[in-house]
């Protein structure tokens, strides 16, 4: 053993640091050792060494604990609830389920489709009754896609004639005739309608057009009455309103000629006679006549 290391052994003993050991700083302050902290020291020497008296520095590289492998998370298997979302869950309130799927069937609704998606509106309105405040906010929604076509089919008259509900039916027609009563000015129009593409005047001229569309196809399909028909056309002749009355004349008809054909007619020829109206306005009287007579 060499001298050095008898000394460091020695003084091990009694607990104290042998000041002469290279490895020790003595603090001329307070005398207590300090070891050098570019020291490497062994594992024997620092086990010798007073812990309360000697500040040691292993390495100038941060010591890093081991990380612990974090244990497993138990995954819970998934359950359904009772109100849990579905694409095809059904509301809690069933009149708000079936106005949602009729109205986006009736939104799809085409002469090619007429059969398709017919079966699938009277299959899905089967065995619910509608009551009457639960028909007055499902009748306007069904109304407004009526209206809103660029190129009108008959296609919804002929599914609700086939749909064949009383209480549905005798909305739908009160419903129509308050819009024409709304488009010849008797009744205010509490309609709220905007557009960003067309003038709002053009898009309640075909709004109102659309609607004597629909009232004749009802007419045709005996959903609306002979009496009602000719109240109409007789309201149209007492305001003079010769775009409508045109419009109605030429459609009504060419499919069925009532005792008010002859008032018609005579009312259209006189008017086509009478120069204080301007030329489009008899010309296009003529073109009613030329079509009905």
């Amino acid at each position: 053993m060499t001298e050095s290391n008898s000394k460091s052994l020695d003084s091990s003993f009694d607990n104290k640091p042998d000041p002469e050991d290279p490895c020790l700083l003595i603090d001329n302050t307070d005398k207590s050792p300090v070891l050098d902290n570019k020291t490497i020291y062994t594992r024997d020497f620092i086990l010798q060494c007073n812990s309360d008296e000697v500040v040691i520095f292993l390495s100038d590289v941060p010591f890093r604990k081991p990380k612990q492998r974090q244990p497993r998370l138990k995954i819970e298997e998934l359950t359904t609830t009772e109100n849990a979302w579905s694409q095809n869950r059904k509301t809690d309130d069933e009149f708000e389920e079936i106005k949602k799927q009729s109205l986006s069937l009736l939104n799809k609704l085409t002469m090619e489709k007429y059969d398709k998606i017919s079966e699938k509106f009277i299959e899905l309105m089967k065995g619910f009754t509608l009551t009457e405040d639960q028909l007055n906010i499902y009748i306007p929604n069904i109304y407004i896609i009526i209206q809103k076509q660029l190129l009108y089919n008959n296609t919804f008259s002929r599914m609700f004639k086939k749909y064949n509900n009383k209480e549905f039916n005798q909305k739908l027609e009160d419903h129509v005739s308050k819009e024409f009563l709304i488009s010849i000015g008797s009744i205010e129009d509490d309609r709220n309608i905007t557009s960003m593409l067309e003038d709002v005047e053009n898009v309640k001229k075909r709004y109102a057009l659309n609607n004597i569309s629909f009232l004749i196809d009802l007419y045709s399909i005996r959903l609306v009455g002979k009496e009602k028909i000719n109240e109409y056309v007789q309201s149209l002749i007492d305001l003079k309103n010769i775009d409508l009355l045109c419009y109605f004349s030429k459609n009504l008809y060419k499919i069925h000629k009532n005792e008010l054909y002859q008032v018609v007619v005579d009312f259209l020829k006189s008017i086509s006679k009478d120069t204080q109206y301007k030329p489009k306005t008899r010309f296009q009287c003529m073109d009613v006549l030329d079509a009905i007579c």
